[in-house]
């Protein structure tokens, strides 16, 4: 954001930098595994740990099934992040598209989305099929808290009307 947004550096978080974080400019991170296969449809899951802006860390197991254009299965590592306001919102049915490629060691990219929120995987690891594969469809996800968890998921504050101004 740099000085573009105002005087007010500590805006993005609050006012609070001692408290709250924002590691890349999103509000959830993820790390984990997953795996998918498929012939025209495909079959897909994952399990992971999420961190969202309020520490809050707790563990997601996601499952996609939908179209692919080609033939695949691969085993990768992953990296999400989102633009949820917190690892509960997470949590429901979504959406999924995204594109790999590779002989023996893959690498891909995946859109996912659900209510009210957007997020991208990066992936690596081994697969075989087609050099290339593209898929789209659908997702559930289940996230259980397990670390500083609170009983009403917690929401950023209201942004103030200008970056320069503060709250009291």
């Amino acid at each position: 954001m740099g000085e573009e947004g105002g005087v007010n550096l500590y805006g993005f978080v609050g006012n609070n930098p001692v408290n709250w974080i924002d590691f890349f400019g999103q509000k959830t991170v993820g790390f984990g595994i997953g795996g998918q296969a498929g012939f025209f449809g495909f079959a897909g899951g994952s399990v992971g740990i999420v961190v969202d802006d309020w520490n809050q860390i707790g563990i997601a197991v996601t499952g996609e099934l939908g179209a692919m254009a080609g033939a695949s299965a691969s085993l990768a590592g992953q990296f999400s992040i989102s633009d949820a306001d917190n690892i509960q919102q997470l949590g429901g049915k979504g959406v999924v598209g995204g594109i790999s490629a590779g002989e023996g060691i893959v690498g891909g990219g995946e859109y996912f989305g659900g209510q009210g929120y957007n997020g991208v995987n990066i992936s690596g690891g081994v697969g075989v099929g087609t050099p290339a594969e593209g898929h789209a469809g659908v997702s559930g996800t289940k996230v259980w808290c397990l670390f500083n968890c609170h009983k009403t998921p917690p929401k950023m504050p209201k942004k103030p009307s200008s970056y320069c101004e503060t709250e009291n």
